[in-house]
């Protein structure tokens, strides 16, 4: 066996442990992630004066009520109820706890209420009627956005 041979051989051991652990900073990127998450300070989410708090810093402002905070299960986002002045219904939102990335899940064309978050943080379940009245019908709706769907009805 010649000295280059041997190299050769370590060049692709090493190679070979370098692709089988090349993933390895992922996962450790992921949970770290998740243990970020888990040390976020338990601060409660309330609603003072139409606005949400987090602690004693509020996130939300202006001129529509703010309703029904519910905690994302890793805490770092709020479902939340919102009536703007002037419309009937009210919308689901969801915003960060820091008071950004604010997102509409919901148009106003029912009523709103009841957000709550699935165990696994991809869905919000809320209870809706129509403006016209009748029963409230419950829906799920993904957490980065997307179409209502009904998942249990009730008599109108």
């Amino acid at each position: 066996m010649t000295a280059q041979d041997g190299r050769g051989r370590r060049l692709r051991g090493l190679l070979a442990l370098g692709l089988v652990l090349a993933p390895l900073p992922v996962v450790a990127g992921l949970a770290a992630d998740a243990e970020g998450a888990r040390t976020l300070p338990r601060l409660a989410v309330s609603v003072r004066d139409g606005d949400l708090y987090v602690g004693n810093r509020q996130i939300t402002g202006g001129t529509a009520e703010d309703a029904e905070p519910d905690w994302a299960p890793d805490r770092r986002r709020i479902a939340f109820v919102r009536r703007e002045p002037g419309e009937h219904g009210s919308s689901l939102y969801s915003i960060r706890r820091d008071g950004g990335g604010i997102a509409r899940l919901t148009g106003p064309d029912r009523v709103v209420t009841g957000p709550a978050w699935s165990p696994d943080g991809l869905t919000i379940a809320f209870a809706a009627s129509p403006l016209a009245g009748g029963s409230f019908d419950v829906y799920t709706v993904p957490a980065r956005g997307g179409s209502p769907r009904l998942v249990a009805g009730g008599p109108a």
